[in-house]
C-alpha cells in the first residue's frame, strides 16, 4: 500500500494546491494513504477534514518577511 504525505501551511494558499493533488492522488488510486501536516489554523484543518483527511498540527514559528535577508546572514 502507497503513502502519501503533503506538509505545509501558514496559509490557506499554501495548502489549497495539496489539496488539488491528494483530490486528483485519490481519483486515480483509491488504495492511496494520505496524511496531512499543517498548522494549527481551524481553517486549515477544516479544508483537509472536508477530504477526509486526518490533519496533523505542528506549532512553527513565522518567519520575519521584512528581515528574512537579515535572518538568512
Amino acid at each position: 500500500m502507497s503513502r502519501i504525505l503533503f506538509a505545509g501551511g501558514g496559509t490557506l494558499g499554501h495548502v489549497m494546491p495539496s489539496i488539488a493533488v491528494a483530490e486528483a492522488v485519490r481519483a486515480f488510486a483509491p488504495s492511496v494513504e494520505i496524511y496531512a501536516v499543517t498548522s494549527r489554523s481551524p481553517s486549515e484543518v477544516q479544508a483537509w477534514e472536508s477530504l477526509s483527511v486526518e490533519a496533523h498540527t505542528l506549532s512553527a514559528p513565522r518567519f520575519p518577511r521584512t528581515s528574512l535577508i537579515k535572518w538568512l546572514i
